[in-house]
């Protein structure tokens, strides 16, 4: 094995680092090759908490009636825009627009 090459353990589901704190979800481990200094260092799925809409168990909206809304602990990916995923939360009914690079007005 070259000097450079390194080998690690990182979770299967998202490629991040297999996180050992116990107030974020598991994954399944497996075992990857890296370069020297590019192993995963953080988990990409951490557990935080959400606003979701009692109605259909998705993340709540502008348009989310107060009452309708409940807070609960999920899994969640957040990219790098910082847009937020909820990892077991129902899937939209609608269709999404994602634009990528962001531009600012």
């Amino acid at each position: 094995q070259p000097e450079e090459v390194v080998g690690a353990s990182i979770c299967a589901d998202t490629g991040g680092a297999v996180s050992g704190d116990p107030n974020n979800p598991g994954c399944p481990a497996r075992f990857e090759y890296f370069l020297a200094g590019t192993v995963p260092q953080s988990p990409l799925v951490k557990n935080q908490d959400l606003q979701l809409d009692k109605t259909n168990g998705q993340v709540s909206g502008k348009d989310t009636l107060p009452e309708n809304i409940q807070a609960e602990n999920r899994p969640v990916y957040t990219d790098p825009t910082g847009g937020i995923y909820c990892m077991n939360c129902p899937i939209a009914s609608q269709s999404a627009v994602i634009r990528f690079p962001i531009k600012s007005n």
